[in-house]
C-alpha cells in the first residue's frame, strides 16, 4: 500500500529553495528540539516551489526532530529534495522510512511489515487512515516489536510493558475519535545509551481547540475563549468532546501525562495548532505560540525512561 505515499518530486531548477537542516542532536527539554524542526518548516514554507534540504551540518538527528519533520514533509505538499546526505544519516533517513512513510491500508500485511524491525532499534514512520478498520492489530503489531526491541537489551517488567501499550492505544485511539483527520502517524526510536523510548505521534486534522469548537458545548467555548492553550488545558483535565460521555478521561492526556510524568519520571509533549503543554516530573507548563508558529492537527511526543521503578504502579492510572 506504499504507493500512495509517492508524489512527484521533479523540480524547476529555477525555483530551488535552499535550507539547511541543523545539526538537532539534542532534547534537553522536551519539545525544545521542534524549534529546529519549525525553522526548517518555516524556511520550507517561504515558497511555491522546490526546496532542498542540505544536511551537510547534521551528523546526528534527534527522534522528536525528524519524526514531526517527516510528517510534516508527507502532509505539506511541497516538492522536496536532499543534498549533501552524510552516509549514516542518508542510512537513518531511509532506514526509519522518515521521508517515505510505511502506509498501512486494508490491503497491508502488519506483521510481516513490521517484523524486520525486531531487530531494529526503531519503528518506521507510519501513515495510517483513519477510517483504518486494523487499528488494534496495528497497535498490536507495533507494541510486540517495540516489546522485543527492548528485550533484547533489557528485561521489562509487566508493569511496564502494560503502561506502553496503554499509551499507544490511547493516543491512536485519540485520533480516530477526536481529529476528524484524514492520517495518523506514528514513530517510536528506542536510545539504549539512554535505556529510553521516544513516540511521536500526530495528525492532520482538527486541533485540540478546534475539537472543542467542533463540540459546541457551551460550557467548553466558555472555558477555552481565544485560547488554544486553555483548550488543551481543559484536555489534560479530562473533559471530553463525547457527547455521550462528558466526564471521561477526554484525549486520554490527563492519564497518559501522569502515568508518564509522576509515575515513571518522563515527560509528555502536546503540540496542537498554535499552542502547547510540557509536562515532566518538576513542572507542567501550557502556552500560547507565536503567530508564525503552527502546527496543522496535533503532535505528542512522550518520552520514557525504562529503568526500573520498583513503586511505579500502572493500574493506579489506568483503573478508574
Amino acid at each position: 500500500g506504499s504507493e500512495m505515499c509517492i508524489r512527484d518530486r521533479s523540480v524547476n531548477v529555477m525555483q530551488k529553495n535552499l535550507v539547511h537542516i541543523p545539526y538537532a542532536n539534542r532534547d534537553h527539554v522536551i519539545g525544545s528540539v521542534l524549534n529546529a524542526t519549525f525553522s526548517v518548516i518555516g524556511q520550507t514554507n517561504l515558497t511555491d516551489g522546490a526546496t532542498i534540504w542540505d544536511y551537510s551540518k547534521a551528523q546526528f538527528l534527534h527522534p522528536f526532530f525528524i519524526a514531526p519533520l517527516g510528517i510534516y514533509r508527507d502532509s505539506c505538499g511541497n516538492v522536496i529534495e536532499e543534498a549533501n546526505v552524510p552516509n549514516a544519516i542518508r542510512g537513518y533517513l531511509d532506514a526509519t522510512r522518515v521521508n517515505s512513510p510505511i502506509c498501512l491500508d486494508e490491503g497491508s500485511d502488519i506483521e510481516a511489515i513490521l517484523a524486520p524491525y525486531k531487530y531494529k532499534t526503531y519503528t518506521p514512520l507510519c501513515k495510517f487512515s483513519i477510517g483504518y478498520s486494523r487499528i488494534d492489530p496495528m497497535q498490536t503489531a507495533m507494541q510486540n516489536v517495540i516489546r522485543t526491541q527492548i528485550e533484547r537489551r533489557v528485561r521489562l517488567d509487566i508493569k511496564m510493558q502494560t503502561a506502553i501499550s496503554y499509551l499507544l492505544g490511547e493516543l491512536v485511539c485519540n485520533i480516530q475519535e477526536h481529529s476528524k483527520a484524514s492520517f495518523g502517524y506514528l514513530y517510536t526510536q528506542y536510545l539504549p545509551s539512554e535505556n529510553t523510548l521516544y513516540v511521536a505521534i500526530g495528525d492532520n486534522g482538527l486541533t485540540i481547540y478546534g475539537s472543542y469548537l467542533h463540540s459546541k458545548r457551551e460550557d467548553y467555548l466558555e472555558a477555552i475563549g481565544q485560547s488554544e492553550a486553555a483548550a488543551i488545558r481543559l484536555s489534560t483535565e479530562g473533559k471530553s468532546t463525547k457527547p455521550y460521555a462528558p466526564e471521561l478521561r477526554g484525549y486520554g492526556i490527563s492519564t497518559n501525562s501522569e502515568m508518564i510524568a509522576k509515575g515513571l519520571g518522563g515527560a509528555f509533549f502536546i503540540l496542537s495548532g498554535g499552542a502547547f503543554h510540557r509536562r515532566d516530573a518538576k513542572s507542567s507548563d501550557f502556552a500560547n505560540l507565536p503567530p508564525s508558529i503552527h502546527w496543522d492537527g496535533t503532535l505528542i511526543l512522550v518520552k520514557i525512561p525504562l529503568n526500573q521503578r520498583p513503586d511505579f504502579d500502572v493500574y493506579k492510572y489506568i483503573v478508574h
